[in-house]
């Protein structure tokens, strides 16, 4: 599965997000939540974190890492500590997504930032990662990734395909170049967040936000000639975030979403007898959620893993138990805000995730749930505060950000404000759209950032999107009107 981040451009205090919200829960198995290796991991401050765990039981973890200019190192678990395997990236990369074959290889689907943000896919061959046919194979540009392989090791990766509306887009790779699967940018219209997944017939599935259909969420599978809806167009109550797809054992689809009906808390549905139908209620968790994801483990139990707005934006995981939603452990078990964050099984059915710890500087951790077990403690450590704004998802199609009222911008396009347009300041643009910049952007880099708004004539609109970020690497590289498409 593969969590693939909705836009972010909204800055929110999150202490107004606290609240008293109750959920009836069934009562969960004793157990606990346990460090993997120590805690924050990674050299510096991540983002877009994935797992995945291959068949003997190798857990395996990936992200953005701010010490390695925003490229992603493979890591894997030895049993005590991480260890970094190989680098998949050459400026930079953007929603990495990480899938494990049948023989046990994993491999890396991301877009690259060296070459114009285009899907590029890495396998690790045990020595080094090398690429999966050519790089940079698809158009430009590629957002929000998602890889999955199947069975017979055929890798697939989906995106929203930017230089065909923002529409959907999926590519698979047949021994010596990646193809289209069906036709390029087969949605209805644009969408908004993207995920990936195999029935056990090989028939791929997408589900995503569907942005003519007021961003509801739809799910489209391909039937060997074209791609058709599974159920209606927008079936889900109302607009989506965080859209997660999942199958069990006898190919049911699940798909997990914060759900704007009910106050963007947690919803699962799943297709079954030609029907949408709610698993468990509709909004089962205590409060509204972000970075959500299912995932169903080897006995087909379902899980929901979020960061938990009711618990101080801690980690919460819940499973279905077959009439109602239980927390895996206690509510918000992790040691401080988490988010981009990600959830796999072993063969023997422990749950692990991956997330970007805010209690330590935003390194990356793993814990996993083990019945009747005590916690391996944190190393001590002194938190070091971060300095990354806190933002929510846009609720919908009409959240607009703010920024302090200033009449004009500076260094359009300058936004690391050393006085020229770089590829740098095309990558510090994105990361203040996808919120991972290591610092607050501040007013005028923020301003400087929205390069194809209203921007374009030194007024700030407030909005910073991949768009903008295109725009100034197509200024860089000296191409006329570089805001065209985007507008």
């Amino acid at each position: 599965m593969n969590l693939h981040l909705s836009r972010l451009p909204v800055f929110i205090v999150w202490a107004c997000l606290t609240g008293l919200f109750l959920v009836s829960a069934a009562q969960p198995a004793a157990g606990s939540w346990e460090y993997v290796g120590p805690h924050g991991f990674s050299a510096s401050q991540i983002a877009f974190a994935k797992i995945a765990i291959d068949s003997s039981d190798t857990v395996y973890a990936t992200f953005q890492d701010y010490s390695l200019n925003a490229n992603a190192p493979l890591m894997r678990y030895n049993g005590s500590s991480w260890t970094s395997l190989a680098t998949a990236g050459t400026g930079g990369v953007g929603y990495p997504s990480l899938a494990i074959d049948s023989n046990d290889v994993p491999s890396v689907g991301y877009s690259e930032y060296s070459c114009d943000l285009r899907g590029t896919v890495m396998r690790y061959n045990g020595a080094a990662y090398e690429y999966v046919g050519p790089s940079c194979f698809t158009s430009p540009s590629a957002f929000y990734t998602s890889l999955a392989i199947r069975a017979d090791t055929v890798p697939y990766l989906g995106y929203m395909d930017y230089g065909n509306s923002s529409k959907a887009t999926v590519r698979r790779f047949m021994g010596s170049s990646w193809e289209v699967v069906g036709s390029a940018g087969f949605s209805a219209g644009g969408i908004d967040g993207l995920d990936l997944a195999f029935n056990s017939n090989h028939v791929p599935y997408v589900f995503y936000r569907d942005i003519p259909n007021s961003y509801e969420g739809t799910v489209m599978r391909f039937n060997g000639a074209f791609w058709e809806a599974v159920g209606p167009a927008g079936f889900t109550p109302s607009s989506v975030q965080w859209p997660s797809l999942a199958f069990d054992s006898n190919d049911v689809p699940y798909v997990g979403f914060a759900d704007y009906a009910i106050g963007n808390e947690a919803t699962v549905m799943r297709y079954v007898g030609g029907a949408w139908q709610l698993v468990g209620a509709q909004g089962f968790s205590a409060g509204h959620v972000t970075y959500m994801v299912i995932g169903i483990d080897h006995s087909d139990t379902l899980y929901a893993a979020y960061a938990d707005s009711a618990n101080g934006v801690r980690l919460t995981v819940m499973k279905f138990n077959g009439t109602a939603w239980e927390t895996v452990g206690p509510a918000g078990f992790t040691p401080g805000s988490a988010d981009h964050l990600d959830l796999a099984f072993t063969s023997a059915n422990v749950p692990y995730v991956v997330f970007r710890d805010g209690s330590i500087n935003n390194r990356a951790t793993v814990m996993r749930y083990v019945l009747d077990a005590t916690p391996t403690p944190a190393p001590t450590a002194t938190p070091v505060p971060t300095a990354v704004p806190s933002l929510t998802p846009t609720e919908g199609p009409t959240a607009t950000p703010t920024p302090a009222p200033t009449p004009a911008c500076l260094h359009h396009g300058d936004v690391n404000g050393d006085g020229q347009i770089t590829v740098g300041d095309a990558q510090l643009c994105f990361l203040f759209y996808a919120d991972c910049a290591l610092e607050n952007p501040t007013y005028e880099q923020y301003c400087a950032a929205d390069y194809c708004g209203s921007g374009r004539i030194a007024i700030c609109d407030g909005s910073v999107t991949p768009g903008d970020a295109l725009g100034i690497l197509k200024a860089y590289l000296l191409i006329p009107d570089p805001c065209a498409k985007a507008e």
